[in-house]
């Protein structure tokens, strides 16, 4: 093949990939930095990098082979195994993984699989990024062309994105019917997901003493997902959050007020607040934030007594059906990675 043909071949592909990822979101099948998309092409794959929104992949996929270790890896998605075990198993030509809404709920309510219009779609457990789940997805996919992750998603293959995204929209169409069509008269009790929204912080017994002059005073940053110190001021991440990414501002002093605040004090809050939203963005790439402090326990302070203010990460579709259908809200990324990649971008623009 021509220099030529093979590069114009590489460019079809790249728009192929990024059509279907703006498909998936649009149908929100998918939302944020979550999902990932692949495509072979002899004994390479071309799959979406790691940290990237589905509806923004110009210039974010890249090229890797199917087999073996290989420097690169790092940049692409966490769940470039899965990817490459399933090509190495299958003769599948494209994958797509998504986190719709209705399958990851049918995927909590069943065991071993559920029938989807007579076809039985497989439900397979593991953790995100590991060797287990990449096994278990190649073994689901030779038996059907898609299948649920419990209390995760679901990831389809197809000879074409056609054929798999097919796959997706069915499932989830089905899981949707599935659920409205059952008999449940309580809720199902869903273990799997990171969930319910911010019960355990609800529910769980008050430290006491005040918990952010104890992590101020403290040397373990890493332990208590402190991002950033400054003079008078420090940023950690909420433990409970509201969203993936959601950062705190607090005064190293004990001050329950804005007005009780120095002229020092204030203008670093304000500053460690944008320096935060930049973080951010570099890290998880929001499309919008909320801010705010709440003053007093009638206005829903949760530390009452010491000023902090509020960092949300907002991405269109991050309210969806699941605080709906089952009172979860799903934060689809654990604390310690969130923490390691916005202390990678905080590391990067200090470079």
């Amino acid at each position: 093949m021509s220099f030529i043909a093979l590069r114009n071949l590489r460019e079809s592909l790249m728009d192929e990939i990024i059509h279907y990822g703006r498909k998936v979101v649009e149908k929100e099948f998918t939302h944020a930095t979550f999902g990932n998309i692949s495509k072979r092409v002899g004994d390479e794959l071309f799959i979406t990098k790691t940290g990237t929104r589905l509806d923004d992949l110009t210039g974010k996929i890249m090229a890797l082979p199917i087999s073996g270790k290989h420097e690169m890896d790092k940049e692409a998605s966490s769940e470039l195994k899965m990817h490459r075990e399933i090509y190495q198993n299958t003769s599948y030509q494209a994958i797509i993984h998504a986190h719709p809404p209705f399958s990851i709920v049918c995927s909590s309510m069943y065991e071993g699989g559920v029938d989807i219009e007579g076809e039985i779609t497989p439900i397979i457990q593991g953790k995100e990024g590991s060797s287990e789940l990449a096994r278990h997805a190649a073994w689901a996919l030779k038996k059907s062309k898609g299948c649920l992750i419990k209390g995760h998603g679901i990831v389809c293959g197809g000879q074409d994105f056609e054929e798999a995204y097919e796959t997706l929209e069915r499932v989830e169409f089905g899981c949707r019917i599935k659920y409205y069509t059952q008999n449940i008269p309580t809720p199902p009790k869903i273990s799997f997901l990171w969930a319910p929204w911010r019960a355990e912080y609800i529910l769980s017994p008050r430290e006491e003493g005040c918990f952010l002059c104890r992590v101020a005073q403290e040397a373990h940053d890493g332990k208590n997902y402190v991002l950033l110190r400054g003079k008078t001021n420090f940023c950690l991440l909420n433990a409970y959050p509201y969203n993936t990414g959601h950062l705190m501002v607090a005064p190293l002093r004990h001050v329950g007020n804005v007005e009780e605040l120095d002229k020092a004090e204030r203008e670093e809050h304000l500053d460690m607040i944008v320096q935060a939203m930049k973080v951010i963005k570099a890290a998880l790439s929001p499309q919008g934030f909320n801010l705010g402090v709440n003053l007093g326990r009638v206005a829903g302070a949760g530390v009452e007594g010491h000023l902090h203010t509020h960092i949300v990460p907002r991405w269109e579709g991050d309210t969806n059906y699941m605080p709906i259908l089952s009172s979860t809200k799903v934060v689809s990324e654990a604390l310690d990675e969130t923490y390691a990649r916005l202390k990678k971008a905080l590391l990067s623009s200090q470079d």
